[in-house]
């Protein structure tokens, strides 16, 4: 159980916030 758990939680944590940051991120980064 705690394995399903934490392995559902990294995945789509990343995923999520990975989105928005990368934007502005990337934005800035690639002007």
């Amino acid at each position: 159980m705690g394995s399903a758990t934490t392995s559902a939680k990294p995945a789509p944590q990343p995923a999520a916030p990975a989105k928005p940051v990368d934007k502005v991120q990337i934005g800035p980064l690639d002007v």
